[in-house]
């Protein structure tokens, strides 16, 4: 089956992914190449920020959304089994569904 970094891959390494909406300069663009640099290896990768197999990593986007909250997701649900969980759960009841 298709991942996260498969999809990005398979794309050219130039081709745009994201688009800055807030510059009149169309070619302000975050690449494909990027991407992969960037969990492959870069600020993303998972290793590289000390996480080791078998850990738990969570992430609280922020609200109201980015790109980089996007790409921090990608770069997050590229390395690691994902669950998406509620605002309403509290610590307890996530950390239960956890050990499911």
């Amino acid at each position: 089956g298709a991942t996260i970094i498969g999809c990005v891959v398979a794309q050219p390494s130039f081709a745009p992914f994201l688009n800055n909406a807030r510059d009149p300069d169309a070619s302000n663009t975050t690449t494909y190449g990027d991407v992969k640099r960037f969990i492959v290896g870069g600020a993303g990768d998972l290793r590289r920020l000390g996480v080791k197999q078998g850990e738990v990593v969570a992430y609280g986007a922020p609200p109201g959304g980015s790109a980089a909250a996007a790409l921090a997701f990608l770069s997050i649900g590229a390395q690691t089994v994902m669950f998406l969980f509620r605002a309403v759960l509290d610590v307890k009841a996530i950390l239960f569904l956890l050990t499911l």
